[in-house]
């Protein structure tokens, strides 16, 4: 039976809230893409819903963390590697540039 968008919904707020409380335990390199991914993917699904405000905060969380933790990267060639060539930033970079036009 094919899965709801609104259990999706609540999937992804448990998974993000979980790699939260276990960054400690697995570590950024672990947590970082997944909760990029996961960002990603819930602005996608509440877009989805036809839930624009909800779709526009999740997407902005998500560039938001993100950008903390790249700003957080003293060598600007790291940095921009870490926002182009991690597949699950450049993702949720290139939905945040869509969406900014």
């Amino acid at each position: 039976m094919a899965e709801t968008l609104q259990a999706q919904i609540e999937k992804l707020h448990l998974s993000i809230n979980t790699l939260k409380a276990q960054r400690s335990v697995l570590g950024d390199a672990i947590v970082d893409p997944v909760l990029a991914a996961s960002r990603k993917q819930l602005a996608e699904v509440l877009e989805a819903l036809g839930e624009e405000q909800a779709a526009r905060e999740a997407l902005e969380s998500g560039h938001q963390a993100l950008m903390e933790k790249a700003d957080s990267i003293g060598r600007p060639e790291w940095r921009q590697s870490f926002l182009e060539n991690v597949p699950e930033n450049r993702a949720l970079m290139e939905i945040w540039e869509r969406r900014k036009q």
